[in-house]
């Protein structure tokens, strides 16, 4: 599962990914003629290590008064971890967009839990984007997804990662 946010501008797209201020796995901008989405894939690799109770495990070796930051929770100091030591252990093997179109639907990205829900409810799978990546951010990229006039769109994102 991811969280989206959508932003006003190109421009704060870029200020989010150059400052490093994602707060979640999907910023987005849309205009007249493109959907642009700077994806942050650490941020849903540490949401699912979360669901399956890493940060548990990580209390009980970190104090969070002698932690790093913030000194009543564990929390940044998981975030710092899991990016160091264990985002950086995946690449990003393919990314598959699917979607449906419509002038009567606002854009949106939804989420699935199964591969096989992909499809469902009318996706059909995507060719006209292009996909950007960061330099020093093998997890992170940009789509730009160029839209039919009066158009909005639903996606459903594939990303296929290898540890």
């Amino acid at each position: 599962m991811f969280v989206n946010v959508q932003e006003k501008s190109v421009e704060s797209l870029d200020s989010i990914r150059i400052n490093n201020l994602n707060t979640e796995t999907i910023h987005w901008f849309e205009d007249e003629a493109q959907v642009i989405a700077d994806f942050y894939l650490p941020n849903a690799i540490l949401g699912e290590l979360i669901e399956d109770g890493i940060k548990e495990n990580f209390r009980k070796y970190v104090n969070p008064a002698n932690s790093f930051g913030d000194k009543s929770s564990i929390d940044d100091d998981l975030k710092i971890y899991a990016n160091a030591n264990i985002s950086t252990r995946f690449i990003i093997d393919s990314i598959n967009i699917y979607g449906i179109e419509g002038k009567d639907i606002l854009t949106d990205f939804v989420s699935v839990l199964n591969v096989n829900e992909l499809t469902k409810d009318k996706f059909e799978k995507l060719t006209n984007f292009n996909i950007q990546s960061y330099k020093n951010e093998g997890l992170s990229f940009r789509l730009i997804y160029n839209k039919r006039r009066g158009y909005s769109y639903n996606f459903k994102i594939h990303v296929k990662i290898q540890a």
